[in-house]
């Protein structure tokens, strides 16, 4: 049944190719969308921005802790400590260390949800450099990304130590997309936030691990990330995605099945003389059972291996559509390479491919062996 089933599709193969239309664009839709959503649920990680230019940093090993959301008054002593004195002491004797503060500091006339205060110092591990002016030196002086405040000009901060404070703009620096900070002198970041939320450490990396305890972590390369202020909303960025996609993904699949199961009726309805002439010679309901299956699998091996080669091209323009909906953001990014997140999607859309064909040609095949 198998030879007369390669030549029914050679014959007439313009009655199944409603079939393979559908199939390929619901396999490439499925391989499209599980790609998209196996990199959304495992992100590549994101180039560090902070510290971009620190060797190492230490960071306290509380995820949930969000410096410039919580007040000095409701914060846990535990909390509030950071990273300890002796923790700090013994990393800084493997070499140089600048200690971090991140701190509520908003502008009195209105800032961003991203605004935070640091200390000066370690500004340069971020890749800020003065545009003009100076760094900060007396209690009163701030450094500002340009654009917020001039050089010079007096502006209200408010802070969770003090409430309103005047400062003087004794510089400005260029802006980044990722904070938006605005510095202090470090005795007055010390004084205003006494908990030390990361800790720069230049020394040999090996040595600074073996130094810190298991109440912090050290964090390098890519990992640097997880200091910056945006990385807590990494995962929060992508629900949208990974609401999205399941949804569209069981759409395509149930379409696709309708389709496939309504083409391979009507091909009987068309092939009912055929299928009487077979039955006339011999053929068994079985036998003629296992035809139309036999031209299912083979439609669902061509169709299933189109659309999984024509939905890898597809992810990319998927995404760019996704980000540009604001349903991703936008540095969301997906890489196709032989790996599990990207081989194991295609190999399910190509096998849900061959089981919408054969499934949707289980009741045109019990219709076809019923012919007399």
């Amino acid at each position: 049944m198998l030879r007369i089933a390669l030549g029914t599709l050679r014959v007439r193969w313009v009655s199944f190719l409603g079939t393979v239309v559908a199939l390929v664009l619901a396999v490439a839709q499925l391989t499209a969308l599980g790609v998209v959503l196996m990199s959304a649920a495992e992100p590549a990680q994101r180039p560090p921005h902070r510290f971009a230019r620190a060797p190492a940093v230490v960071l306290p090993a509380d995820p949930h802790w969000g410096s410039a959301q919580h007040d000095l008054g409701v914060r846990s002593p535990a909390a509030a400590r950071g990273l300890s004195a002796r923790l700090i002491r013994d990393v800084s004797a493997t070499g140089t260390t600048v200690v971090d503060r991140a701190f509520y500091a908003q502008f009195a006339d209105g800032g961003t949800k991203k605004q935070v205060g640091h200390p000066w110092p370690v500004a340069e591990f971020g890749g800020y450099a003065l545009r003009d002016g100076r760094a900060p030196r007396a209690a009163n002086e701030i450094v500002v990304p340009s654009g917020r405040a001039r050089t010079g000009e007096s502006v209200t901060v408010l802070t969770a130590a003090d409430g309103p404070g005047r400062y003087t703009v004794v510089g400005t620096v260029t802006p980044v997309g990722w904070e938006d900070a605005v510095f202090f002198a470090a005795a007055e970041a010390e004084r205003l936030s006494p908990r030390v939320d990361a800790l720069v450490a230049l020394g040999p990396v090996e040595r600074v691990r073996a130094l810190v305890p298991d109440t912090a972590e050290v964090f390098t390369g890519a990992g640097r990330h997880r200091a910056d202020a945006d990385a807590a909303d990494d995962r929060e960025a992508l629900d949208n995605t990974l609401t999205l996609l399941p949804v569209m993904a069981a759409v395509a699949g149930t379409t696709a099945v309708f389709v496939v199961a309504s083409t391979f009726a009507f091909a009987v309805v068309q092939r009912r003389r055929e299928i009487a002439l077979l039955r006339t010679v011999g053929a068994t309901g079985r036998q003629v059972r296992r035809m139309v299956r036999a031209e299912a699998l083979l439609v669902g091996c061509l169709a299933s291996s189109l659309g999984g080669a024509l939905g890898l091209l597809g992810t990319r323009p998927l995404t760019g559509l996704l980000i540009a909906m604001d349903v991703a953001p936008p540095w969301f990014a997906v890489e196709i390479s032989a790996r599990p997140g990207v081989l194991a999607p295609l190999g399910a859309a190509v096998l849900t491919g061959l089981l919408v064909a054969l499934c949707g040609a289980v009741a045109a095949a019990r219709r076809a062996s019923r012919v007399r």
